[in-house]
């Protein structure tokens, strides 16, 4: 069962790395203070976030500790992004490249969100 779960973390933050560099490619092709340089910039922030969380979970000795703004930030752009890919998966074939790299995106970000959710809980006193 633990290497099960070994193993869903490790796709989970590859499917989360993976988004990061395709965020970061796009970035560049945008000049700063676009509405879309921003929703970049943020979306990006929010997966290093959600990489940081699914390592805690995962038992990384060295994780990146977030600060309660940077939880609190993350949870916009991430719903935003499950949101979008769940929308661009129902128009994909099943058995594509690029259904498969969503179908891991999508499970990495249901993964993270209530991970969110129960560290800002934690940090503000409540049982979460």
């Amino acid at each position: 069962m633990k290497d099960d779960t070994n193993h869903e973390w490790t796709v989970a933050i590859e499917a989360i790395a993976s988004a990061i560099r395709r965020s970061e490619t796009a970035l560049a092709k945008f000049l700063p203070g676009t509405s879309q340089h921003t929703l970049l910039t943020r979306r990006i922030q929010a997966l290093g976030t959600a990489g940081s969380m699914i390592s805690i979970e995962a038992g990384d000795s060295r994780p990146v500790r977030r600060s309660d703004d940077d939880l609190r930030n993350a949870a916009a752009p991430l719903t935003s992004l499950l949101h979008k890919s769940e929308q661009a998966r129902t128009k994909l074939a099943a058995g594509t490249w690029q259904a498969a790299m969503l179908d891991r995106q999508i499970a990495a970000i249901r993964t993270v969100l209530p991970l969110l959710t129960k560290a800002l809980d934690q940090r503000n006193g409540g049982s979460g």
